[in-house]
């Protein structure tokens, strides 16, 4: 339907597309905190629909004054409510690239996965959302696929049992795991989030009886573990459970009882050369901020 004195879109004047003089080229440029219901695939062969914060940029070359990020946003609506995983990440930030004219784009989605949980003794089962991130580069120098989530457990200090005649401080904490993989098949969040609970002191489980609360609290204290043991033992974990990913990260950020700080250790592994200056660009503590904020 045509308005009357609406011109035609070439006739209006594009200052995105102007000429700059200064020089200087932006790594990225795009949209975040952009709100889009993507499908994501379940181990079990279903669908979970999510809804997800996403970010999208290019990289702007210096003779141009801005990008037009209408495209990106154009690009990001267009699979919504699709299935979304690596090969999807990757043909998006080509269209990406091509649209903008530009050697290097990036995608992240941030979105909420649940995944049921059940009581270790009466065997209840509640669904418990887990933080999840979904990211892409897509450049001259090929192409990135990270996968990342935030998982919550118990901890409960070793030395604080050690020194104490009775009890012990214990308290929750987050891991944090990052993973670059080129392989083929999938790697499942379920696959990770089921192997990094088992290295905390005790699982953080939706729905407790009386029965289960004693064994979730003596099995912590039979399990004590600092930050730097969970750390360690979900990078072991995964290192012997999880075939042909490239590089690995983990943190693990302790919500201390007896302190008004919190505890933290982090390291990360790499199987193949990899650009150390965009692994630190994707740390996964800057990608989830802090424990306590809240979910997309």
């Amino acid at each position: 339907m045509k308005h009357p004195g609406v011109p035609h879109p070439s006739a209006l004047h594009d200052t995105h597309a102007q000429p700059d003089d200064r020089n200087v080229v932006l790594e990225r440029v795009g949209v975040t905190r952009l709100a889009i219901p993507i499908r994501i695939l379940e181990r079990s062969g279903g669908v979970q629909h999510v809804s997800a914060l996403a970010g999208i940029f290019a990289e702007l070359q210096p003779a141009l004054k801005g990008a037009h990020l209408s495209r990106l946003v154009e690009l990001m609506t267009g699979c919504a409510n699709q299935p979304i995983g690596r090969e999807e990440i990757f043909k998006m930030l080509q269209d990406a690239r091509a649209r903008l004219d530009s050697p290097c784009a990036e995608i992240n989605l941030h979105f909420g996965f649940f995944v049921p949980r059940h009581a270790p003794v009466t065997r209840l089962v509640a669904p418990q959302r887990y933080r999840c991130l979904l990211r892409g580069r897509s450049d001259a120098r090929g192409y990135v696929f990270q996968l990342g989530l935030q998982v919550p457990i118990t901890t409960l200090c070793p030395c604080s049992k050690s020194i104490s005649d009775r009890g012990a401080h214990s308290q929750r904490a987050f891991v944090s795991v990052g993973l670059t993989y080129t392989r083929a098949a999938p790697i499942w969040f379920e696959d990770l989030i089921d192997l990094v609970e088992e290295q905390g002191s005790a699982p953080v489980v939706p729905i407790l009886k009386r029965l289960d609360e004693k064994f979730v609290s003596e099995h912590a204290y039979n399990n004590p573990k600092f930050v730097e043991d969970v750390v360690r033992d979900v990078i072991i974990a995964i290192k012997q459970g999880v075939d042909g990913f490239d590089s690995l990260s983990v943190e693990c950020e302790s919500q201390e009882s007896i302190h008004a700080h919190n505890a933290y250790a982090m390291t990360r592994e790499s199987a193949v050369a990899t650009d150390d200056d965009y692994f630190d660009a994707l740390r996964w503590s800057g990608s989830f901020g802090a424990s306590s904020a809240p979910l997309p």
